[in-house]
């Protein structure tokens, strides 16, 4: 990982991660944990003309807008807000380079785990129904 990926990564840190974590805190009512491995990602925006546009598209499309997406719907009540609070202790976010879709989501103990690479970016349905669905079901 370059200076240009380095750069891309802590912009989107230090920018568009903090309007996140409000957006979400404001669905679900409660903040919540995050713990990503942020230079898991490097390697994606590497060989992308423009890796800070790369990285807000790959970590939104990716990740935070299924997330959202999913949270808005088990967050539409109160029921829904009071189990996702009792539970979600926090969101894990990796990269290993091998899932995407359903494949690289899980839920156990509390700790949503996503791990998705650069692939299919415009599916954020796909996955906020995986995430959805996983969190759900262990409410």
């Amino acid at each position: 990982m370059g200076l240009a990926e380095k750069r891309a990564i802590e912009g989107f840190k230090g920018g568009k991660f903090n309007e996140i974590q409000k957006q979400i805190e404001s669905i679900t009512g409660f903040p919540v944990e995050f713990d990503i491995a942020w230079d898991n990602f490097g390697s994606q925006l590497e060989g992308k003309s423009n890796p800070a546009e790369a990285m807000n598209e790959y970590m939104e499309g990716m990740f935070f807008n299924p997330i959202i997406n999913a949270f808005r719907s088990i967050c539409s009540d109160d029921m829904g807000k009071t189990a996702l609070k009792g539970s979600l202790k926090k969101i894990q976010m990796i990269n290993t380079g091998s899932h995407y879709g359903e494949y690289g989501v899980s839920y156990d103990s509390g700790v949503l785990k996503l791990d998705f690479y650069y692939t299919n970016v415009d599916q954020v349905a796909e996955r906020e129904a995986a995430i959805r669905t996983k969190v759900e079901s262990a409410l």
